[in-house]
């Protein structure tokens, strides 16, 4: 709750007529008169089933009116036993209200000085945000008495039941003072004061400001938080407060000027049950994992390893924990990199999914085309070998097919596949299935990653080698996890490509809401939805991909899950009913491979399409199929249910 006395904005207050001049000259000597705002909740955020992600709870703040607080040598003493806080610590928050005092006081003229500065005195300044409900917030309203100058207001606090669940979805907040440029411009476009000019004028408004009553002001830093900021944010409003001392008795009447705006909440396609399977199952690697609806995009669950609790990031922070060096300075981890969408890495044999569509739909081989697998592609070309080759010293043998070929993830037949494809012919099917280019979803700092074109490679012309890495994913290529998972879900819904997204309804809040009153047993704020609206989706492209190749495809993920020899045969998911392609993307250097896996549930009638991915994991069958399998298994049981 931030405050403002009443001096210097009286006039405008008689213009308004909140006040009438001849009761107020009556009343001056035994009242006190402030101005203070009415906090507005931001909106909740809420899963697809109606469970509270983010929300504003009650809180408490502790004010201090020093000219009444220092009369008494005691208070000092009494309020440090309540809050169970040091006198040091209590004598340190009056020292800094007393040097913003003197900072207000010494910007005006010497003759203005000492006035000034008495009346500062006079106005209640925040020493401590959270105070605690019981015992501390009730004993100090009960007792009065006891608390001369100390001052109990309700407040709201940022506040996210799951902690880290979901956390690069929701996103944090964060000072709006941090920036300067970035506050004022806030200030210039109303975000903390709208509609308060037509009742306090420029000059109340500038001294709310003065005063930092907006220094405390969180807004949205990264993930919804930020990106749907302008929805969530409320617009706190503005009363007056009258303490009204007559025969030693302290009464308190308020008047509403402008009440608050509560946000608006937002409802998501995210099951925060599977959220949580998702992210247990991904605990252990370094890496993202992601769940979508094949139909019509809708996320139930994406995930990013490591991660944070935005929790930590309101005031104050928790003992022991330290914001800069545990987040969002550790370059080692990056936990605050939402790796499902930013993270972008060499896609490996994945890829092999988009060779053999570009390979069936330009016609350059069927089905049934056969390659020999010898383990080498080719003397001239002695780096192209077959992984199987680079392991036994064998080659899969003849008469490979699209069928086997992914069954065994053999490079040599997606070699042959991408020569006879041409490059034109693999990158128009890149781009087609929406790699290079971001998907759109509703967070912020999405990754488009790259996809290579005939001309982009530097100092040089695009050579057969060039093709033949891109067939198995490797070379000037990268992708994104929900890239990924975006193509699996092409491959499993007939070839549609859709629009990867989380947001499932804007629920639209009152405008207008009773204020939370000083008492200390009041609840929150209540707001009532007025509206809501489905934010519709995309409609998914079609890519006319024919059946045939669709079927091809299907068939081969099926084998390789499924069928003696598959990659991921002899896993943890080889049980599943699921369909899939594993992948070990080669980067260079002393680091291992990425570890991939995605694919789609169930075979014969999908509804979902997902993605592991472990950075520098090694194996996709040994690392990210079996972390699939955990994933694929809750879903199947949870449809049981």
């Amino acid at each position: 709750m931030l405050l403002i006395p009443i001096a210097g904005i009286e006039a405008r207050l008689f213009y308004i007529q909140v006040i009438k001049g001849d009761d107020y000259r009556q009343s001056i000597q035994s009242t006190k008169k402030r101005i203070q705002l009415i906090p507005a909740p931001r909106g909740k955020i809420l899963d697809r089933n109606g469970k509270t992600l983010a929300l504003d709870d009650r809180a408490f703040e502790l004010y201090l009116v020093l000219d009444d607080f220092e009369k008494d040598s005691r208070n000092i003493a009494t309020l440090s036993n309540i809050l169970r806080k040091s006198q040091g610590e209590l004598s340190l928050e009056i020292a800094k209200i007393n040097k913003k005092i003197e900072n207000i006081a010494k910007r005006r003229p010497k003759d203005e000085w000492k006035k000034l500065y008495k009346r500062e005195k006079r106005t209640p300044y925040l020493a401590f945000t959270n105070v605690n409900f019981y015992p501390e917030a009730v004993t100090i309203e009960t007792h009065p008495e006891l608390f001369s100058g100390v001052i109990i207001k309700q407040a709201l606090k940022r506040t996210y039941p799951y902690g880290k669940t979901a956390a690069h979805i929701l996103g944090y907040l964060g000072s709006a003072k941090v920036n300067e440029e970035e506050f004022n411009r806030l200030l210039k476009d109303g975000y903390f004061t709208e509609g308060f000019e037509d009742v306090i004028g420029e000059d109340g408004i500038n001294s709310l400001v003065r005063r930092g009553n907006f220094d405390d002001e969180l807004t949205g830093r990264s993930g919804l938080e930020l990106i749907d900021d302008s929805i969530l944010h409320g617009w706190p409003g503005l009363e007056i407060v009258e303490r009204n001392l007559y025969a030693g008795e302290e009464s308190a009447e308020k008047t509403i000027l402008i009440p608050p705006k509560p946000g608006s909440d937002i409802q998501l396609t995210i099951d925060v049950d599977l959220q949580q399977r998702v992210e247990d199952a991904i605990q252990s690697i370094m890496g993202a994992a992601i769940v979508m609806d094949i139909k019509d995009g809708s996320i139930l669950a994406i995930a990013s390893n490591p991660t944070f609790d935005p929790n930590h990031f309101i005031p104050p922070t928790p003992r022991g924990i330290n914001i800069s060096q545990m987040y969002l300075n550790n370059k080692e981890t990056r936990p605050m990199l939402n790796r499902a969408i930013s993270g972008y890495y060499t896609p490996g044999s994945i890829f092999k999914v988009v060779t053999a569509t570009a390979a069936l739909e330009e016609k350059a081989i069927t089905p049934e085309t056969p390659f020999t697998c010898s383990g080498k592609f080719s003397p001239s070309y002695e780096h192209f070998n077959c992984w199987v080759y680079n392991r036994y010293q064998t080659g899969h043998g003849s008469g490979m097919t699209i069928h086997s070929g992914l069954q065994k993830s053999c490079n040599v037949f997606f070699f042959n596949a991408g020569k006879v494809t041409g490059p034109e012919g693999l990158l128009k099917w890149a781009d087609a299935l929406g790699f290079g280019k971001k998907t759109g979803i509703e967070l912020p700092y999405e990754s488009a990653a790259s996809i290579p074109s005939l001309t982009s490679l530097p100092e040089r012309r695009w050579g057969l080698a060039d093709t033949l890495n891109i067939s198995i994913g490797q070379g000037e290529i990268s992708v994104t996890p929900i890239q990924m998972v975006r193509m699996m879900s092409a491959i499993a819904n007939g070839g549609y490509l859709v629009k990867p997204h989380i947001i499932k309804d804007n629920v639209s809040s009152t405008t207008e809401s009773t204020p939370p009153n000083d008492s200390t047993n009041n609840n929150i704020t209540e707001t009532q939805p007025i509206e809501k609206k489905e934010i519709l989706s995309e409609q998914p492209l079609n890519l006319n991909i024919k059946q045939e190749t669709l079927n091809a495809i299907r068939e081969g993920l099926y084998a390789v899950v499924h069928e003696e020899g598959g990659t991921a045969h002899n896993t943890a998911i080889g049980g599943i009913d699921t369909a899939g392609k594993t992948g070990s993307a080669q980067t260079g250097g002393d680091k291992g491979s990425h570890a991939w896996f995605a694919g789609f549930t169930p075979y014969k009638e999908p509804r979902y399409a997902y993605v592991v991915i472990a950075e520098h994991g090694g194996s996709g069958a040994g690392v990210a199929a079996p972390v699939a399998a955990n994933i694929v298994g809750y879903i199947l049981e949870k449809e049981k249910k």
